[in-house]
C-alpha cells in the first residue's frame, strides 16, 4: 500500500473501507491458473480455454490494463456483435465510474461500429465485429484482444489486424475455445516454440477455473458426445472439430437380413428440397437391414412406401416392426393414417432439446460400437456439426449450410427406438392361411378388444 493510501486508512478509516468495498466490484482477482497470463511480458499471447474458464473476464482486464497508458488505440475484435456486446458489456463493468473521459454509448449500437471507450490521457478503446472487417481503421493500433479466434476467418487476422500492430510494435492477445487444427492452432503452437521469443501460449481445461462445480464437470463428460467434450471442456486441437459424430473403423456395415430379430425403422419425412429417409435395423445387434432415400414424392405416395417397407421387412424374416417417425407439421397426419393401417408406430416430435438428447445417444453408441451405419450415410455423419448459442450458451446440431441431415435425422430416430422402447411384448403373428381362418373383427376400442377374451384367448 502506497504512503498516500496509508496515510487516508488512518485518518479515515470507515471512509476508506467504504471506498474499497465500492470499488471492489470493479476488481477482478485472477485465480492461479489465470496469473501467468496476467504476468506475461510477451508481445503475442495464445489462450486457448475450456468453456467457463473465465478468458473473457481476464483479457477485459489486461486490456483496461493497456487503456491506462495514455495515447493508446485499443481494439477488442470478437467474431459476431453479439459477442463484441458481451466483451464490452464486460470491460465496461470492470471499469470504475468516473474514469472515462465520455459517456460510454449504449451497447445497441455495436454494429454501427461506434462502440468507442475513450480513457485519460487520448486513449480510445474501439470494438469491433471480424465479421465487418471494412470497419476497421488502417490507424496504427497498441493493443487487440481477439476474441473466439478460432472462429474467426483467417484473413481477419492476417490481412485486418496483424498489419496495423506494425506502427507501433504492437501487441495481442487472442482467447478462443479450439475450433480443430486452423490457423489459431498454428499460432498455439508457435508460443510453445521457442523460435518465436514474441509469443506466448497456454491451454487450460474449464476445470481449471476453481469456481466451476467438479460436479458440472463430471456431468458434461457423461453427456456430450466425447469428442465435443474433449474440444469445448478439455480445450483440445481436435482433428475432427465441430462434427459431432467420431466413426470408428468399424462403424460402417453391409445391409444384412432380419433373421427373426425386431426391427426398428427410423422416418425422416421431407417432400423438395429435402430428403425422405426411412433407415433400420435389427433390435439384438443394431445391424442395418433397410434404407431409402427419396424426394420428390407425394406425401399419399410415401405413406404407402412406409407401409411396402414394413411388408417386405416382415417378408423378409423380421418378427415385427417399430416405425419411430417425426411427427412435426405434415408427420402427425401421416402419424394418423398409419397408425389407422395398424402398424407399431411411435410419433417424435422435433425439437432442439429432443434432438440434443438423440445425438448425445447415438454418438456415445457409435463410439462404443454399438451402433452402425451404411456406406450412403457415412458423408452426412461426418459433416454433422453443431454450433454454440452465444446468448444462451446451448448447443445446436445440424448439417453445414447447404448440406443435409435426413441420414442423420432418420438415424437418429431409429436409434432412440431401441434405447427407449424396444421391441413391444406382445407381437403380431400372421395367421397361417392353412390351419387359421381369417377373421375381421369389429372393436370400439382397445378396451373393449381385451374386455373380450373369446376374440382372443385361444
Amino acid at each position: 500500500m502506497s504512503s498516500q493510501l496509508e496515510a487516508w486508512a488512518e485518518s479515515d478509516p470507515e471512509g476508506f473501507l467504504a471506498e474499497a468495498k465500492r470499488l471492489q466490484q470493479y476488481l477482478v482477482v485472477p485465480h492461479p491458473a489465470q496469473e501467468p497470463i496476467i504476468n506475461a511480458e510477451e508481445r503475442f499471447l495464445v489462450v486457448c480455454a475450456g468453456r467457463r474458464f473465465g478468458k473473457t473476464k481476464i483479457a477485459a482486464k489486461i486490456a483496461i490494463r493497456e487503456c491506462r497508458k495514455p495515447g493508446r488505440v485499443v481494439w477488442w475484435v470478437a467474431n459476431t456483435y453479439k459477442n463484441v456486446v458481451r466483451g464490452y458489456r464486460e470491460v465496461l463493468r470492470q471499469v470504475p465510474p468516473g474514469v472515462l473521459t465520455k459517456t460510454p454509448p449504449p451497447a445497441s449500437v455495436a454494429a454501427s461500429g461506434r462502440l468507442v471507450l475513450n480513457f485519460p490521457g487520448g486513449t480510445r478503446f474501439e470494438f469491433y465485429s471480424g465479421e465487418n472487417p471494412d470497419a476497421m481503421a488502417g490507424e496504427g493500433v497498441d493493443f487487440v484482444i481477439v476474441d473466439e479466434a478460432a472462429l474467426q476467418r483467417e484473413v481477419v487476422w492476417t490481412q485486418t489486424i496483424r498489419p496495423t500492430l506494425m506502427d507501433n510494435n504492437g501487441g495481442a492477445m487472442l482467447i478462443s475455445t479450439p475450433r480443430g487444427r486452423n490457423w489459431f492452432y498454428t499460432l498455439y503452437n508457435r508460443g510453445q516454440d521457442p523460435q518465436y521469443p514474441d509469443w506466448a501460449s497456454w491451454k487450460f481445461t474449464t476445470a481449471d477455473n476453481p469456481f466451476i462445480d467438479d460436479e458440472e464437470v463430471k456431468e458434461m463428460e457423461k453427456t456430450l458426445p466425447r469428442v465435443m467434450y474433449e474440444q469445448e471442456v478439455l480445450a483440445e486441437f481436435v482433428s475432427d472439430a465441430g462434427s459431432v459424430f467420431r466413426l470408428r473403423d468399424d462403424t460402417v456395415r453391409p445391409m444384412v437380413e432380419p433373421e427373426g430379430q425386431h426391427v426398428f425403422m427410423g422416418v425422416d419425412l421431407a417432400k423438395h428440397r429435402d430428403f425422405t429417409v426411412f433407415t433400420a435395423s435389427r433390435e439384438i445387434d443394431r445391424m442395418p437391414v433397410w434404407h431409402e432415400r427419396f424426394n420428390a414424392v407425394s406425401w399419399p405416395m410415401q405413406k404407402e412406401r412406409i407401409i411396402s417397407a414394413v411388408h417386405n421387412l416382415m417378408e423378409a424374416g423380421a418378427s415385427g416392426v417399430t416405425i419411430v417417425m417425426d411427427s412435426t407439421g405434415i408427420g402427425d397426419v401421416i402419424f394418423d393414417d398409419l397408425e389407422e393401417e395398424g402398424l407399431d408406430i411411435i410419433p417424435i416430435k422435433f425439437s432442439n432439446d429432443w434432438k440434443g438428447k438423440a445425438v448425445n445417444l447415438l454418438s456415445a453408441d457409435i463410439e462404443r460400437g454399438n451402433a452402425f451405419l451404411l456406406e450412403e450415410q457415412e458423408a452426412e455423419f461426418q459433416i454433422y456439426t453443431y454450433t454454440i448459442s452465444e446468448s444462451t450458451g446451448r448447443f445446436k446440431y445440424s448439417a453445414p449450410d447447404s448440406g443435409h441431415d435426413d441420414e442423420v435425422s432418420a438415424k437418429l430416430l431409429e436409434h432412440w427406438g431401441h434405447i427407449h422402447h424396444g421391441a413391444p411384448d406382445v407381437r403380431t403373428i400372421a395367421p397361417r392361411e392353412d390351419k387359421v381362418e381369417q377373421v375381421v373383427v369389429k372393436a370400439d376400442s382397445p378396451a373393449d378388444l381385451m374386455n373380450r377374451p373369446e376374440l382372443w384367448g385361444s
